[in-house]
């Protein structure tokens, strides 16, 4: 079995974002951006391995990007000044062989903010403008993932 895993760079990022409130947070199809006062921070899915032609295995990787950032057209505001309270790590197993952290659930607040890849897409497609789970139940969760607390 291959495995896909965070490593030691994207918690030391994981544990930032869980630390630290971020000024505002940002939503793109495919990154989510952790805005801080002279930095940021991109979750952004990427291809980790291509095994064969039309099948891919996706996953998300973390970025520290010095600077301000500047939105660009099609981005949303999901979350500001709001801090996070926790964070889990979203694993599954793509094409049942390959061990994939697939990103995060974070949780603001009483909200959620699913910011990882489903159904090995290679997008965080909204389905009507959900960009940030209000009222959530951890039952309405797909079965596939495991969602482990970050400490």
């Amino acid at each position: 079995m291959k495995t896909y895993l965070f490593d030691t760079d994207d918690f030391v990022l994981i544990s930032y974002l869980k630390s630290e409130t971020p000024e505002k947070i940002w939503w793109t199809p495919i990154q989510y951006v952790f805005e801080y006062e002279d930095f940021y921070i991109e979750a952004e899915i990427y291809c980790c391995e291509n095994p064969s032609e039309n099948t891919y295995i996706m996953s998300v990787k973390f970025e520290k990007v010095n600077g301000k950032y500047t939105n660009i057209n099609g981005c949303i505001v999901v979350s500001e000044n709001r801090k996070i309270s926790n964070i889990y790590i979203v694993r599954t197993l793509v094409y049942s062989q390959n061990l994939v952290d697939v990103g995060l659930l974070i949780n603001i607040e009483n909200d959620f903010i699913d910011a990882f890849v489903k159904d090995n897409d290679d997008d965080f497609y909204k389905v009507e403008d959900d960009y940030l789970l209000e009222n959530f139940d951890f039952k309405h969760l797909p079965k596939e993932y495991e969602y482990i607390i970050f400490e």
